[in-house]
């Protein structure tokens, strides 16, 4: 699963920029898209789409809480692109590390961490870099929102909420299947939109919008017909971000994927002889 840089964006510059759209996996910004949503369900369309929400709710509970898997991640807008592979481990519901290396198989770039903390690993500066999220969020003129929600949700397609949490429930203009808008339960005035097919029992899209109703971003999901662990249990392949400012899109493309019972939490030691710096924003730094 060793993955080398794409491209010619070899700078630790481009990976800590790459980092930051995988940890937080979504930039937000006042979109124009359209909403995509209908009209609401016939009060007994909904008391059944909404027992199969709960009945997906459930299940996504029970599946496995630990992903690795191959990641290909790129940023493109209307005057740059990047794009960065790497080996990704993600425990739900915050706890990541991800790995690039170089053709021989070393480690070349590595972070980890939680939505709290990381640590970056810098092989070609020998430097070993630690910080809080929150402020490295800030510093890089990111919204918190990014650190307060459900990273893990985002990520593996799952549905969280209760039922009790749903405040809408509406049919989708192109007859994909049923949207439920539920209250974010992190962050207050947040909402999300979930595009479930409900004959699959798969969720296809999320849509995040705050209070005024503006939407901040919107996850596709794709290539998501496989089964974990033959289970009952999906999870997306393809992963894509859209509705940002300037017309940014992110895509996420997994592959080999596997997934572990139990919750994990990952940390990078300090290696031997690498000098060390307490970041700020993740670039400037002060060494030891």
């Amino acid at each position: 699963m060793n993955k080398t840089i794409a491209g010619g964006n070899s700078k630790a510059t481009t990976c800590l920029y790459c980092w930051l759209l995988l940890a937080a996996l979504l930039l937000a910004g006042c979109s124009g898209s359209s909403k995509q949503w209908g009209n609401a369900l016939a009060p007994d369309l909904q008391h059944a789409a909404l027992a199969d929400f709960t009945r997906i709710a459930e299940r996504d509970k029970s599946c496995p809480t630990t992903m690795i898997a191959d990641a290909a991640l790129s940023y493109t807008s209307p005057v740059a692109s990047r794009s960065v592979s790497g080996f990704l481990q993600f425990s739900l519901p915050e706890d990541y590390k991800f790995v690039i290396t170089n053709p021989l198989g070393q480690i070349f770039w590595a972070v980890a961490g939680n939505r709290r903390q990381y640590q970056i690993v810098d092989t070609t500066k020998r430097l070993y870099t630690t910080g809080k999220l929150q402020t490295l969020v800030l510093n890089n003129e990111l919204p918190l929102f990014l650190v307060q929600n459900n990273w893990g949700e985002w990520l593996m397609a799952r549905n969280h909420f209760s039922s009790s949490r749903v405040i809408a429930i509406r049919s989708d203009n192109e007859h994909r299947g049923v949207w439920f808008t539920v209250e974010n339960s992190l962050v207050e005035g947040r909402y999300e939109h979930l595009l479930i097919d409900l004959a699959r029992q798969i969720l296809l899209q999320r849509i995040l919008t705050d209070r005024s109703g503006d939407i901040l971003a919107t996850i596709s999901y794709n290539k998501i017909g496989k089964k974990i662990d033959k289970g009952q249990c999906v999870q997306p392949e393809h992963i894509t971000i859209t509705g940002l400012d300037y017309g940014s899109t992110i895509e996420l493309r997994l592959s080999a994927i596997e997934f572990q019972p139990g919750k994990k939490s990952y940390h990078l030691p300090r290696p031997p002889r690498y000098r060390q710096s307490f970041s700020a924003d993740g670039i400037s730094s002060k060494e030891q």
